[in-house]
């Protein structure tokens, strides 16, 4: 019997005759909190074990993927393959995925055609190639996430300057563009809207955003003040401001904003808010920290609960709800 082995959005076709044997094989970590779906309308399979399943018919179309099985994440290194086995014809397996970060993954699917199955394998998506710091973001922020955040723009507004210049480190910075992306990440933000003090630079992928504020704080380093920072002004937009000096205009109970402070005042910042009058429950400040920004390097999701929850907090709050 052979093996044929497939690449990133491969696909090969199978007889539709007899049973389909579908496993999950764990890489990276052990198989305790894995469990292997097989899904579709009107689809025959059982399931004699987490990672195993027998399909005897799919009339149309079966989806092939993996959960969790107490609906936690996977660990941040997990990675799996799956194997599809048809008795007396071939084996077919699909390319290890890397899972880690989520608490879901679809790796392919099974489409009946004529007298054939139609094996379709995905890969591995964007979200999960993520660098290991930002999938640590978005796993602590999936963990306190109660509700689906109805965000559907993400503006990212860099408050650079000579006074970031002078107080930010390039781990500090780094930092709060890896809790950035790590909110695009589980707001699905494909493209973010990008705003330094020299202008908008328009929509930008999330990977980009570390060599764009990089550039911009060194640019702008002499620069005094700034052009108009924009600010949301819809209960779906969400916007991340990257700041030493935050200002009342970042605070916003009209749409969401989050505002990372960087420099040695960023505690003292959060600190300052959390007794404000103005304070509302769409925006939320978070100190970048030097050991917040170490943590985070070494993928350390549980380092960023506290800011995990401030943006929760941010993300299912009502609109224009003034916390007390």
């Amino acid at each position: 019997m052979q093996t044929i082995t497939l690449s990133d959005g491969g696909s090969h076709a199978i007889g539709d005759q007899g049973l389909l044997k579908i496993e999950v094989f764990p890489v990276g970590g052990p198989a305790t909190n894995l469990r292997l779906t097989v899904t579709g309308d009107d689809v025959r399979v059982t399931a004699p074990n987490n990672t195993l399943a027998i399909v005897t018919e799919i009339p149309t179309t079966a989806t092939i993927g993996v959960t969790t099985v107490d609906g936690t994440d996977f660990g941040i290194d997990q990675s799996v393959r799956v194997t599809v086995t048809h008795a007396g014809e071939a084996t077919v397996e699909f390319p290890v995925v890397r899972i880690g970060g989520v608490p879901d993954k679809t790796l392919g699917t099974a489409t009946h055609s004529g007298s054939s199955y139609v094996l379709n394998a995905f890969g591995s998506s964007v979200s999960t190639d993520l660098p290991r710091p930002v999938l640590a973001v978005a796993s602590a922020l999936r963990t306190r996430l109660t509700t689906t955040p109805s965000v559907r723009t993400v503006r990212v507004v860099a408050d650079t300057g000579a006074a970031l210049r002078q107080v930010v480190t390039p781990g500090e910075l780094e930092a709060a563009v890896t809790v950035t992306r790590g909110i695009a990440t589980i707001l699905r933000a494909d493209s973010v809207d990008v705003t330094t003090s020299a202008g908008p630079l328009g929509q930008r992928s999330p990977a980009a955003l570390s060599d764009i504020a990089a550039t911009a704080v060194d640019a702008d380093r002499t620069r005094v003040g700034a052009s108009t920072l924009p600010s949301g002004t819809s209960a779906d937009e969400l916007t991340v401001y990257l700041t030493a000096t935050p200002v009342r205009g970042m605070v916003t109970g009209s749409a969401r904003s989050v505002i990372l402070v960087l420099g040695p005042a960023a505690t003292a910042e959060e600190r300052f808010y959390a007794s404000s009058p103005d304070r509302t429950a769409t925006t939320g400040v978070l100190p970048v920290t030097p050991d917040l920004a170490a943590s985070l390097a070494a993928g350390d999701a549980v380092a960023f609960a506290a800011g995990a929850a401030t943006v929760a907090g941010v993300l299912e709050a009502q609109v224009a709800e003034v916390a007390r």
